[in-house]
């Protein structure tokens, strides 16, 4: 029998089992552990499942992660974004310098 902690190949295998509603009992010959030690990990694995869904926390790309903003940061933000996008680039001279022209 193994001992040691159950690795990442393990703890899918068991999410899998659990998927296909088999017994401890089975999941702990099938990988060669105690039941007490699959029992821990199936418990653990149902637990975070739960834990998952109670937030959203996954973005619609599959990236995770929350963000929360107040509005006045949001205010803040979009007045910030019109006065960035409104300021012409060509105007970026400064008006003591000239350009002479070809004409003359």
């Amino acid at each position: 029998m193994k001992k040691g902690k159950i690795t990442t190949i393990e703890s899918a295998c068991i999410k899998g089992m659990i998927a296909n509603d088999i017994s401890v009992i089975e999941m702990a010959s099938q990988l060669d552990r105690s039941a007490n030690i699959i029992e821990k990990e199936v418990n653990r694995i149902k637990e975070e499942s739960v834990r998952d869904q109670l937030f959203i926390n996954k973005t619609a790309s599959g990236n995770q992660g929350v963000s929360i903003i107040t509005e006045a940061a949001s205010v803040r933000g979009d007045i910030s974004n019109q006065k960035s996008t409104s300021t012409p680039t060509n105007n970026t001279r400064s008006p003591w310098i000239h350009k002479i022209n070809s004409n003359g």
